[in-house]
């Protein structure tokens, strides 16, 4: 299945059809990002419930080409408490072989078995908690969406969302589809460079100035513009971009509080990655480079909160060897 679109849910029902997650692909070099996330409450057997979370996400970036696939599932029983957790065998990491899910899923079963969804946001506040940024946000969604489905008294439901970032010859253009409970909001985001932004010696923008215009299903809203001299600067003017569309989306879809249901948060270290491909050469070695920003974004200044980004061999081989030296 070619992911130029949001897919239909009619037929999706339960985790054996999560085929529609891993058989998604975008092989288009023109789309730097797509990312497709999502979230869907079932009833099961003997009153308890099914929650399906899952995040792709499909980078093309000169020589890099990956795509990043997880899907979880969730079972409570009647009494709403988490009776198992399970990931897609096919699940795969933004490092590859070095992400084992077979260690994740048992570390976050430990904490998160005989608990309830709502809970799940007081026991993983941040990535580091999870160990795994993207799991982290699919958790986080599933707890999330279960609320808002509570706000609106009901217990089953599905949402998704699709994000495409693609370059212009000024910029970017950045599309976002969001279906919540069969009803579909659209925004695009039109970025266009005044100046050349540069970049740090890490190759991280470290200046910006550019336009912004944003549209929302199909009308213009409003416009803005960027401008910061350094790295911080550049991503506090990004997160008051994206924070400002999502209080948008929200106020369209009729939602209050804190939502973790949704990909704005996340585009400020998707447009970083973005801008440092703009401003880099080459194919391999721009490669490498990209790798280290995305550590970089997802893991911190010095941490590494994620099984993958853990040395050479990861969390997961360290405690198999554990003893063996």
């Amino acid at each position: 299945m070619e992911l130029y679109s949001l897919p239909s849910l009619n037929e999706i029902h339960g985790a054996q059809t999560l085929d529609f997650i891993f058989d998604a692909h975008n092989h288009s070099r023109d789309m730097l990002i797509t990312r497709y996330r999502g979230t869907q409450i079932e009833s099961a057997e003997n009153g308890s419930l099914e929650f399906i979370g899952w995040q792709k996400s499909i980078y093309h970036f000169g020589g890099l080409n990956r795509e990043v696939q997880i899907a979880c599932t969730v079972r409570t029983d009647a009494e709403g408490r988490i009776g198992s957790l399970h990931f897609d065998p096919r699940c795969l990491g933004s490092q590859g072989a070095k992400c084992d899910f077979s260690v994740l899923a048992e570390r976050i079963s430990a904490k998160l078995v005989g608990k309830t969804i709502p809970e799940i946001e007081k026991i993983f506040i941040t990535a580091g908690d999870a160990q795994c940024l993207h799991v982290f946000e699919v958790l986080a969604a599933i707890a999330s969406f279960y609320n808002t489905l509570g706000k609106k008294e009901q217990t089953t439901g599905a949402e998704q969302e699709l994000v495409t970032i693609l370059p212009t010859e000024n910029g970017l253009i950045c599309r976002n589809q969001h279906e919540l409970l069969g009803e579909i909001y659209e925004t695009e985001i039109i970025l266009n460079h005044k100046q050349p932004h540069g970049l740090n010696e890490r190759n991280l923008c470290s200046s910006i100035d550019c336009g912004v215009v944003v549209h929302q299903q199909m009308h213009e809203r409003w416009s803005d513009s960027l401008y910061a001299e350094n790295f911080e600067g550049v991503y506090a003017q990004l997160n008051r971009l994206f924070s400002k569309c999502l209080r948008m989306e929200k106020k369209a879809f009729g939602l209050s509080g804190k939502i973790r249901f949704s990909m704005f948060p996340s585009l400020a270290g998707l447009f970083l990655l973005t801008f440092s491909h703009e401003g880099m050469s080459g194919t391999v070695d721009r490669a490498l480079k990209i790798e280290k920003i995305l550590h970089f974004i997802q893991a911190g200044e010095g941490r590494t909160p994620c099984l993958g980004f853990d040395g050479d061999f990861g969390i997961a081989k360290r405690l198999l060897f554990a003893g063996n030296d």
